[in-house]
């Protein structure tokens, strides 16, 4: 005796009441219940699935999913560290490397150039956005990229355990912004450093904004395409 599509469903939604967010993972128990469930009809064909269900979820224990969602959520977090170490050394390996090459030597060149009033304010403007606005705006514009699109709730999700993974990366982000504030205000500006400093600060900042472009659009994109494999 089988689950119908209607049953399969309200496991679905069993597994999302019980605190299961990722729908990978309640593909697996969804999965795991149906089989339990069936067994259970092949000796007793008068069960109620809802009865079926729910000693089924009891041999999970007191704790229900807690153990399974914290071993899969662990699991998750190895999976997007490594795609994040192959996406970051991809951009020193390939052809790709020029772009931070050129980005570094690009904010280089604005940091050492002769400061004017309008080249003042126009850099400081610049490296706030960069600095502080970039951040914020992947963020929302990710977040109105899943919401827009379907399986809201399944890929929501996966970008709240990206943003817990790499939530870190968030508060480096906001370092450039403090050190240019201090360049600014407590010196004379980007003349008072030398050189090598500058060109070190710069090379660091190109490679703080790949971090936020890598774990903000391309671990959420890969994991999406993912999901729409396993949907297919």
């Amino acid at each position: 005796m089988k689950l119908t599509i209607e049953q399969i469903k309200n496991t679905y939604a069993f597994t999302y009441k019980n605190g299961v967010r990722s729908y990978e993972l309640q593909t697996e128990l969804v999965d795991h219940l149906a089989n339990g469930i069936e067994e259970q009809w092949n000796k007793q064909p008068s069960l109620k699935f809802d009865v079926a269900l729910e000693e089924e979820f009891n041999k999970f224990g007191p704790t229900g999913f807690e153990m399974v969602i914290k071993e899969h959520f662990k699991a998750v977090q190895k999976r997007m560290i490594k795609s994040f170490l192959r996406y970051f050394v991809e951009y020193f390996t390939t052809s790709k490397f020029l772009i931070v090459l050129l980005s570094s030597i690009m904010v280089y060149l604005i940091c050492n150039s002769d400061y004017s009033i309008i080249k003042y304010y126009f850099t400081t403007s610049i490296f706030a956005v960069c600095a502080l606005i970039y951040p914020v705006f992947c963020v929302l514009l990710h977040e109105t990229k899943v919401r827009s699109q379907l399986f809201n709730e399944k890929r929501w999700s996966l970008k709240k355990m990206v943003l817990q993974t790499f939530s870190g990366l968030l508060l480096i982000a906001l370092l450039p912004n403090a050190f240019y504030s201090w360049v600014f205000y407590s010196t004379k500006g980007f003349s008072a450093l030398n050189n090598g400093l500058t060109g070190l600060f710069s090379f660091i900042f190109v490679l703080i904004c790949l971090c936020t472009y890598i774990f903000l659009v391309k671990l959420p994109q890969e994991f999406d395409d993912n999901l729409k494999v396993a949907l297919s």
